[in-house]
This record gives structure tokens, sequence and C-alpha cells, in this order.
């Protein structure tokens, strides 16, 4: 029989009545419940104790097993391990809460550094919440309204990955269909991509994958079971991933030629460090680093009939047999061009930051993380008032109140009035008498410590300042959570970031060579920026543009150089675009269906789709083709293993452009 009562929770006027939601132990309760009895335990207590102690669970035996069981799970995913341990006697097994475990150790973090972080957290659109839910868990307030000024979107399984990292933990998935066992070493973000990189026990040696090309979730064994070998470089296997300029101390891996058009290109991705040098064809030489030879054949294709690879030979000629392989494509049959609409649809699972599962948060588990965290602050503080508990936890006034009550209901064994938690309420102040234990910030969960971790090291890579509070307080969040080289973000461009955020902040003109995909020419324009952002892995600066006279948005790599041009005009237009809008820009952009087999199966994961469908051994993808030189790009990087469906119009476009790029190569000879 439940014998509890309602606790102290009063108005200055009448008893706030327990309401018909909480007449009955909910679930939320019975965990809050059990939270405060397994820590006041002095012991392991057997399921038999915790259900007679634990209002809540059902007398039925298989069902109040099943009710524990999810609540452990519910527990485990707020970072609150319920231990299992050996107890003897007819129980055997006994669990309880590991205080040490439980709390989190003092971050020692100044009022500057909180306010830093929780800016940081605003800043990268923490739109699923969990930023925010672990600041609330040390008490770093409000801050006000702060424009999101990155997008920071993840993958599914990235949290797991990151909890796996941090603990040393082996990690176990399938990738392109090959079972692969992972000694994990960094969580990485590059290009608007998350890698895992680490040593792989199948083939003795390091590696890197990408986190969206996963074909399920991993298996994450037990903490220390995957450490890395000792002499295990945490950097350098990425590194071969990436094209850069080679800085003449030692050989490049390749020498290409390149146009003037692509010069400029070239110098705005690679940046100020790489050397051109004029040929005799009105051409340019360009000496590069690259160790991945699949990777440096796709970043060529993508400059087209622009660049031209000089050495090494074995570079030159596997690109030259892709090119002979795609010309000598068999035109598309009608049973492919009747695939379409046959292709069954399949759900593919969305990454966005608080989309689908993984990761979804139940309205019960976002309650009961609240609840925990206001119970925090109001044993650090005492006391405060209702408006700014609604403030504090994004909550409505009466949606405070309610949540009190409920809590109010909450404590240890018998549940009499003297037993519950001491809150009490008037018309406008909350005064609660909590045991000074409750004052005591929780851990954070892994999806908390990882997206707190995030925001802050994107944010941090963008100001570069070591000294700025932000970095320090980051410091002292990575020492806590043992995440020191575990997570690594980078920030492109990060100079002609910071040129263009000071010219917007200064109301500063610019004059910027420009590179125009959709026409394939570099530019020279005089703008006004309004805005910076990331999206996407890429930066952008939102510009009133004197020479179009309207708002336009430049891609920052494809900016080749920035020269200051005096003080903006007054007057200008409001910016129209952000994170996560960038995508607006190309609605007038032209459909295009591609077939996609396996062995190109990346186009789907690296270029905004509009749908993707499966069939039979590979994908139908549509997407928007923001120009014809992108496009020649992307279906010369697919090869032979991508087709063009519709429009018609397009149908010939890669075996023409692979022509046109191999009459340059055989006349090169």
């Amino acid at each position: 029989m439940d014998v509890r009562e309602p606790g102290d929770v009063t108005t200055s006027s009448t008893p706030i009545e327990k309401s018909d939601s909480v007449a009955k132990t909910d679930q939320l309760e019975r965990l809050t419940d059990l939270v405060l009895v397994l820590l006041g335990a002095k012991r392991a207590m057997s399921l038999a104790e915790i259900v007679a102690e634990v209002p809540g669970y059902s007398a039925n035996k298989t069902a109040y097993r099943g009710a524990f069981e999810r609540d452990k799970k519910l527990l485990r995913e707020e970072g609150i391990d319920i231990e299992t341990v050996e107890i003897g006697g007819e129980a055997q097994t006994g669990y309880r809460i590991n205080e040490r475990a439980f709390y989190l150790p003092d971050l020692d973090l100044t009022e500057s550094e909180q306010r830093a972080l929780a800016i940081a957290v605003a800043g990268a659109g923490d739109t699923a919440g969990y930023g925010k839910g672990a600041l609330a868990k040390f008490g770093a307030g409000p801050v006000g309204v702060v424009p999101a000024f990155a997008l920071l979107t993840t993958p599914p399984y990235v949290d797991e990955l990151f909890d796996a990292v941090r603990t040393a933990s082996l990690v176990t998935f399938s990738y392109d269909g090959t079972e692969r066992s992972v000694c994990p070493a960094s969580l990485r973000s590059a290009n608007g991509q998350w890698y895992l990189t680490g040593f792989a026990l199948e083939r003795s040696a390091p590696r890197v994958f990408r986190v969206d090309r996963f074909d399920g979730p991993p298996v994450v064994d037990e903490p220390g079971s995957g450490a890395p070998p000792d002499d295990y470089d945490r950097g350098a296997e990425f590194s071969t991933l990436v094209v850069e300029a080679s800085s003449g101390d030692e050989e490049p891996t390749m020498v290409i030629a390149v146009d003037e058009t692509a010069a400029g290109r070239v110098a705005a991705e690679l940046g100020p460090t790489v050397r051109l040098v004029s040929r005799e064809d009105e051409r340019l030489d360009v000496s590069l680093q690259c160790g991945n030879q699949l990777f440096a054949r796709n970043w060529v294709l993508s400059l087209r009939d622009r660049a031209e690879v000089l050495s090494p030979p074995t570079l030159r000629n596997d690109l030259i047999a892709w090119l002979e392989a795609i010309v000598e494509m068999s035109e598309v049959g009608e049973d492919e061009q009747v695939m379409e609409a046959r292709a069954e649809p399949q759900m593919l699972e969305m990454w966005a930051t608080g989309g689908t599962e993984p990761g979804t948060r139940t309205r019960g588990e976002l309650r009961f993380r609240r609840l925990l965290a206001m119970m925090t602050f109001l044993a650090q503080v005492g006391e405060a008032t209702i408006a700014e508990l609604a403030e504090r936890f994004s909550l409505s006034e009466a949606e405070v109140v309610a949540e009190l009550e409920l809590a109010a209901c909450c404590g240890e064994p018998p549940y009499t009035p003297d037993a519950l938690l001491d809150i009490m309420v008037d018309d406008e102040k909350v005064v609660a008498k909590l045991p000074s234990s409750m004052a005591t910030p929780r851990r954070l969960n892994r999806r908390e410590g990882f997206a707190l971790s995030a925001s802050a090291h994107l944010i941090a890579a963008i100001e570069d300042d070591p000294t700025s509070p932000l970095a320090t307080g980051l410091a002292k969040l990575d020492a806590v959570l043992g995440t020191v080289e575990v997570l690594v973000v980078d920030v492109e461009h990060r100079e002609q970031l910071e040129l263009l955020r000071r010219a917007v902040t200064e109301h500063r003109r610019l004059e910027i060579a420009y590179y125009v995909a959709s026409r394939d020419e570099m530019t020279i324009r005089v703008i006004n920026p309004l805005q910076v952002f990331l999206d996407g892995g890429h930066g952008y600066v939102e510009a009133f543009c004197e020479d179009a006279q309207a708002l336009r948005l430049f891609r920052v790599d494809r900016i080749d150089w920035i020269e200051d041009a005096g003080t903006q005009a007054t007057n200008l237009p409001t910016p129209e675009s952000g994170p996560g809008l960038t995508a607006d820009f190309l609605d007038e952009a032209e459909s295009v269906v591609l077939r996609i087999r396996n062995g190109a199966r990346w186009i789907a994961d690296s270029v905004p789709a509009q749908s993707v469908q499966a069939i039979g051994d590979g994908l139908i993808v549509e997407l928007a083709a923001a120009s014809m030189p992108w496009l020649e790009g992307l279906l010369l990087m697919g090869g032979p293993d991508v087709r063009v469906m519709a429009p018609p119009a397009y149908v010939g476009l890669q075996r023409e452009a692979a022509r046109r790029i191999l009459e340059r190569y055989r006349a090169t000879s």
C-alpha cells in the first residue's frame, strides 16, 4: 500500500492539490524516487527490496522486472549507471548507484568561462538541447538571444563513438559490408563530415572511417578494452585524406598543371602557402601533398579539364584509365530508364541533430533530466523566483509549479511529509531546503558531453585564441571528461573567416577575387559583408554585392584574396540567410536523377539529396544541380558507377566531359 503524502508545496494562500497527472506514481516520479533510494542506501539492494521501497512498481514479478530494466536503461542514457553486484543469499544480485560515478567533479569554471561555454552552445545551433542540458547541470544560466553562427549536425552513433574514444573501448561495426574492430583514437569533424580514426585490428594499421557510412549501430565493448598501441600517432592517418600545398622541404606526391581560373580556385582552397609556377603553355604548375591516390584522383577530376596530372605516372595513368572506362560505358538501357518508376522507397536514417532514432529524446526523458537539474540548482541557491526558474529551464511559470509539485512527492521511505523533499512555493518565489548532496551536479551523459564538447571545440576552432575564456573553460571541461585529444574539429580558411567577421563588426567594404562555380570563372567583386556563418562544413559570407546591387551568398573557400575597400554604405539590406538556410539558394537549380551503384554510394552521403531510393545493387538519387561544371565534376568522380537518368539532355554529359579531358591527356603524352 502506498502510504506517501503530498510534500510541503504550498502557496501563500491555499495548498496546491495533487493534480490527476501525479495522483498515482508515474515513471518520472518512480525514477526520481529510485535514484534517491539507491543513493541513500548503505549497501546494494536486491530487486525485491527496491520494489518494496520505491512506489510505482507492479506487484507482479514479471511486470516489475520489466519495468525495472526499462528504468535502468533510461537512467543509463541519462548518465546514471545502476551497478549490478553479487550480494549472495536468495536474491544473489543487488543494485546500487556509485556516488563517485554519479556526481560531476568540480570544473572550477569562472563566471566568464561558464558564459563563454553557454554562448558557444547557442552559437553552434544546439537544436536538440543536449548542450543546454549539460550547462544546466553545472549551473550555467541563460545568456539571452545568441544568433547561431554555425550548425552542428551529426550522423547517428557519433555520441556513442565519442564515449568509446573517451573510455578507450573497442568498437565493432559493419562498414561497406565488412565487419571492423577498431581501437578508437579520435573523433574528427572536417568539411562537414565526421570521421572515426583508430587502429584497425584486421589490418593491424591506422585507419579512418566516415561515420555516416557505418552500416548500422556500433557495438561498444567495456572501458579500457580498446586502447590504441602506445606508439599510435593520433593525427597522422587523417592527413592522408587531405590534399595540401607542398612545403618544398620534401618531394611532392603529385604535380598538376592548371589554367588561370583553376589556379585561383586551388589557391582559394589550399591557402596562401600554395606555390604557382608559370609554364610556357600559359598554365601554371602546382606541387601538392596527398597520401591517398583515390582522393587525389577525385580532387583533380573536380577541376575537370582545367587541371592535368603531370606526375606521378601512376596517378596520371590511373586517371586516364578511369576516363577511358567512362567513355566506354554502354548506353543507358531501357530497363534502367524505367528503374526509377519501379524503385521501392527505403527509409534512410536522417542525421540532423535532434532527428529520429538513434538519439531522439522522449518527453519523459526530457522531464526527468530537467527535474533533476532544477533540484540541483535549488539545492545550490536555496531560493529563486518562479520567473527565474521558468527562464533558466525553458518552462512556463505554470509548468515550473507543476514540476515542483511532482518533486515534492519524491523522497525516501516511508514517504511521510518529513521524508519528502522540502519545497515551499508562494505566488512569486520558491524556497527549497534540500540535502547538500543534491547541490553537486550530476555527471554528463554521453549526449550532453558530446554536444557541449563539440559545440565548444567548433567555436574555439573559429576563434583560435588559447587565452580566451572559451578556450580555458574548454580545457577544464576536457580534463574532467577525459576528452583531451579525443575530439578534433577542423575549420578551414580560419584566417579568411576572421577577416570577414571583422569586416562585419567594423562595417568595412571588401574587394574579393571569387570563383563562380555556375560560370566556372574567377571574378572581382566589391562586397559589404553583413554576416558570416558555417554550414555543412563550409564558411559563408552574406554580403551586399555592389556589382549585382543585391544580397549574395559567397562561399569562403572560393575566395582567392581579400582587400579592404573602405567604409560600408548605410541603409544596407537585412541579411536573409544563415546556418541551415543555405539550401534556399538552390531552389532554382535543375533537378537531376542519378542511378548510382555501390562504388559511388558516397555521392548520396556527400551531396544534399532531394530524394533517395534503394534499388537492386544501388540507389536512385535526385539532387539539385547548382551548375553544369559542378555536375560534370561529380559525374567524373563517380565514374562508371553513376549514370544520369533524367533529364534526357544530361544523359550524355558524363561521357562527353571524359572524352574532352582525355583529348588533353593524349595531346601531351
